[in-house]
C-alpha cells in the first residue's frame, strides 16, 4: 500500500472523532485534494468520506456494545450529530442504534453472521432462523434461543422471556 496512504489512514484512525476535512488528509499526504482522493480510492477501494463514515460507525458499534452512553453521547464521541448517525447507522446496520442495543446478543449474531456469510459460504436457512454452514451444522452453539419478528422481518430478537416452561 502506497506510504501517503498508510500514513492518512494512521491519521484518521486517531482523528475520526473530529471534523475531519478530506482536505486535512490530502495535506497530511501532501498531495492535492483531486490526487488524493484518486490515489486513496485506488488503495482502499472506496472513497475517503465512505471510509471515515465507516470507521465511525464501525467505533460508535463498539461503543454500543461495550458501554452504557447514551445514542446521542456515542454519536458526538464519534464525530457526528445525532440525526446523521441515527440516519447513518440504519442504513449500514438495518437497525436504529437503540434497538441494536436493545435487541442484545442474538441482533448482534444476526448481523455478523448476515455480513460474514458471503466470506464464510454460510447461508441461514434452518428451521429455526439461525445460520448455518454448508456441511448443515449451526454456527450457534449456545446462547439464548432467538425467535423471528411477527411483523416477517427476517431480524432476530432475543426474547425477554421464556414461558410456559422455556418454550416460546
Amino acid at each position: 500500500m502506497d506510504r501517503r496512504v498508510q500514513a492518512t489512514l494512521l491519521y484518521a484512525e486517531h482523528h475520526f472523532h473530529h471534523r475531519l476535512p478530506i482536505g486535512d488528509l490530502a495535506h497530511v499526504a501532501n498531495l492535492s485534494y483531486w490526487h488524493f482522493c484518486r490515489l486513496f480510492r485506488a488503495e482502499k477501494g472506496t472513497s475517503p468520506a465512505q471510509y471515515l463514515k465507516a470507521l465511525r460507525l464501525q467505533r460508535a458499534r463498539q461503543l454500543l456494545d461495550q458501554t452504557f452512553m447514551s445514542v446521542k453521547q456515542v454519536a458526538h464521541s464519534i464525530g457526528m450529530d445525532e440525526s446523521h448517525f441515527v440516519r447513518d447507522f440504519r442504513t449500514v446496520y438495518g437497525h436504529s442504534p437503540s434497538r441494536y442495543r436493545s435487541a442484545g446478543a442474538c441482533l448482534r449474531l444476526n448481523l455478523v453472521s448476515r455480513n460474514s456469510r458471503m466470506a464464510m459460504g454460510t447461508s441461514s436457512n434452518s428451521t429455526n432462523g439461525q445460520p448455518i454452514a454448508q456441511n448443515g451444522t449451526s454456527l450457534v452453539t449456545s446462547g439464548p434461543k432467538c425467535a423471528t419478528l411477527p411483523t416477517g422481518n427476517p431480524e432476530l430478537l432475543c426474547p425477554k422471556k421464556q414461558r410456559n416452561g422455556g418454550a416460546t
